[in-house]
């Protein structure tokens, strides 16, 4: 799975890397292809990104600081790829550290806007 922040708010795939061996006169070739998520799962994924953006805002506000609700809108993450494996206790864990990771870099991003 493959997630990033844009302008359009978080998107989120599937991936999978191909590799296929060259031989002897052909060279060796990587690809990655993507696809689309199944909608639930994206629309869990959209709420999810939607609360935490909301959560940062609305406790910057209760503390006082100056903040409009559109503050988030030129947010962007780069792409970050994770890969599934049979352990979903692992596969949950590496999508929970994804967005704690997005938490943190977006509560610093408005925070450099105060302190």
């Amino acid at each position: 799975m493959q997630f990033g922040v844009g302008s359009g708010g978080l998107s989120a795939s599937n991936f999978e890397n191909q590799y296929r061996s060259g031989g002897l006169f052909r060279s060796s070739r990587r690809r990655t292809l993507t696809s689309d998520l199944d909608p639930e799962v994206a629309a869990e994924f959209d709420q999810l990104f939607g609360n935490i953006n909301d959560t940062v805002i609305n406790g910057l506000q209760v503390l006082g600081f100056d903040i409009a609700e559109n503050a988030l809108d030129a947010f962007r993450s780069g792409t970050r790829q994770i890969e599934f494996g049979e352990d979903e206790a692992a596969n949950q864990a590496a999508v929970q550290a994804y967005f704690e990771t997005l938490s943190d870099d977006i509560l610093n991003i408005l925070s450099s806007y105060f302190f």
